[in-house]
């Protein structure tokens, strides 16, 4: 598989109070075409800056970071990003939500309805079009924000925690959900959690940070072959990443 992207000795800092804040510290890592490769670490390491920075949110940074081999500096590259809270907008329904990216880049056409109607259908959210926010689940907001991060019409997705605030069975479920959607649409994506199993049952790759300031402390791949399923949870060798995970964490 090719290099999607590249980040090379990836330093950050942010002036605070007059003070600097060193945040991110010589990162290096790697996403592979249609890979799925989380970020774990503890809270405030600087793993959301990472993506902010991918997102092009964070301009000033020191090391090299490349998409498709070009320097994101002069790349036109656009990342499929959804921060950690969902940012639904409370006044618009769940389709005026999900359509947002298309009003914004002007293709709001016959034919993008029609695609956008079957993923809803795909997306479990059919029949929920003309909800609010406020009247549905927060595994549907999850889905909505997802599904609106997938329009920005990206084959790259940065994912920051999207079900850190789900309780355990939808999560779950959620996971199952998006690993389904990921393998149908050949995403690649690069994905923030602080859950370890998460990490191991949705990853083809996992980098652990450190504490601030942060910086690549083990990469660990994971042979698990797609589809994934449930039972992997209880085998002897997902114990043993598991292990390796906290042992890097602690």
């Amino acid at each position: 598989m090719s290099i999607k992207i590249k980040i090379e000795n990836l330093s950050k800092t942010f002036k605070v109070s007059k003070k600097t804040l060193e945040v991110l510290d010589n990162i290096n890592i790697e996403v592979h075409e249609n890979q799925f490769v989380s970020l774990i670490g503890p809270s405030g390491c600087g793993k959301s800056t990472v993506l902010r920075i991918l997102a092009g949110l964070e301009k000033d940074f020191s090391g090299n970071i490349t998409v498709n081999g070009e320097s994101i500096k002069a790349s036109s590259f656009q990342f499929g990003y959804m921060p950690q809270k969902d940012l639904l907008m409370p006044w618009r329904t769940v389709y005026e939500n999900i359509i947002l990216p298309l009003e914004i880049s002007g293709k709001k056409d016959r034919s993008k309805k029609i695609e956008v109607e079957n993923l809803i259908k795909e997306f479990g959210l059919q029949g929920f079009e003309n909800f609010y926010p406020s009247e549905i689940s927060g595994g549907m907001k999850q889905r909505a924000g997802i599904l609106r991060t997938f329009l920005m019409n990206s084959d790259t997705m940065l994912l920051d925690e999207p079900f850190g605030a789900l309780d355990a069975i939808t999560r779950i479920k959620m996971q199952e959900w998006l690993l389904k959607v990921l393998i149908e649409h050949k995403k690649t994506v690069l994905f923030i959690t602080h859950d370890i199993e998460e990490a191991i049952f949705l990853s083809d790759r996992v980098y652990v940070l450190s504490d601030r300031p942060a910086h690549v402390i083990k990469t660990l791949d994971i042979a698990f072959p797609r589809p994934r399923n449930r039972e992997m949870l209880s085998s002897r060798e997902f114990l043993e990443y598991k292990d390796i995970l906290l042992k890097g964490l602690l």
